[in-house]
């Protein structure tokens, strides 16, 4: 038992600190270490960032050529269907007076045939004499 106690006593002095407090000079010299070890690890971070960032400009150029492509698209769609609309409104302006000529036409044909029918039975009844 004695033996036990003695060495908890010497294992507890040993494991004191020999000096409890740090210099200033113990301070800087940490404040070093752990200033480049956190250079060293964000080098590599910040030349992430600076590639993503190059990517990204290259992506918002692309885009932005896109978007121009679109409305250049769109422009030329529109323009196509408004030409088509302007010869449609021509052909349609062009072919009414015709339309309604034929119409007339057509209509004083059948008119004409059926006075022409419409004699033809009143001439072949007896005709009343009065």
């Amino acid at each position: 038992m004695k033996m036990i106690l003695a060495l908890s006593i010497l294992l507890c002095a040993a494991a004191m600190p020999a000096s409890g407090a740090l210099t200033e000079s113990d301070l800087d010299k940490i404040r070093l270490i752990v200033k480049e070890e956190v250079k060293k690890e964000i080098t590599p971070l910040i030349t992430d960032i600076n590639t993503l960032k190059t990517e990204g400009a290259i992506r918002q150029t692309e885009i932005e050529n896109v978007k121009e492509k679109i409305d250049t698209g769109f422009g030329n769609v529109q323009k196509d269907f408004d030409d088509i609309q302007k010869k449609l409104t021509d052909k349609i302006t062009l072919s009414l007076p015709v339309l309604v000529s034929l119409w007339r036409f057509l209509r004083s044909v059948r008119l004409c045939g059926h006075l022409s029918t419409q004699a033809e039975r009143e001439g072949s009844r007896p005709r009343k004499t009065g």
